[in-house]
């Protein structure tokens, strides 16, 4: 049970995909209230995006040189000026990192995509989603509802349904794997 003296002073989301990473933070007691960095930009070809590929450049020395699309750019780089070879570029490493976060459980919450994005919707409902004029009902009693995650390496689907008082009961757990649109066009050639 965590310290009831233990105070919070702010809070991180990272989602560490298998294609793209990004991250959230808040200073603020209000969990909707949230930051993200503006945009991440390659060097070449000018693309902007809220994310960056979960991309790791390590030295020859196995030591972490570059991440995202400085990683990318840089290895695009090297292996231009055929310097590459003693580099280890690392990409769609997501899956072997469950057990490595290094970071004391007491400060940890971990939370699947669909879990958090139900929370979400649930809080945010109340205010701004609505479906054409009307108020979306995600929090009106024995409402069901189908999350979708599809992401650039996985996709995951699960169903909640809201409880009085506001809980949620899951009735179809997040699955899927590899059933992107990336998995598909791998597996027609």
């Amino acid at each position: 049970m965590a310290d009831e003296n233990y105070r919070v002073k702010f809070v991180v989301g990272i989602d560490l995909g298998t294609t793209y990473s990004g991250y959230v933070f808040s200073l603020s007691k209000d969990e909707l209230h949230f930051y993200s960095p503006n945009f991440w930009s390659s060097g070449h070809g000018g693309m902007t995006s809220l994310k960056m590929p979960t991309s790791l450049l390590l030295n020859p020395d196995q030591t972490r040189h570059w991440f995202g699309f400085e990683a990318e750019d840089k290895y695009a780089e090297l292996v231009t000026e055929n310097e590459h070879r003693d580099y280890y570029l690392c990409q769609r490493f997501k899956m072997e990192l469950h057990s490595k976060a290094g970071i004391e459980k007491s400060q940890l919450t971990l939370a699947l995509e669909p879990e958090a994005a139900s929370i979400y919707c649930q809080r945010e409902s109340l205010e701004k989603l609505r479906i054409g004029q009307q108020q979306s009902k995600l929090t009106k009693p024995k409402t069901r509802y189908l999350l979708a995650d599809i992401g650039g390496g996985t996709a995951d689907f699960s169903v909640h349904e809201v409880e009085e008082g506001g809980t949620l009961t899951e009735l179809y757990r997040a699955s899927g794997g590899g059933l992107t649109g990336e998995y598909t066009w791998t597996m027609s050639i």
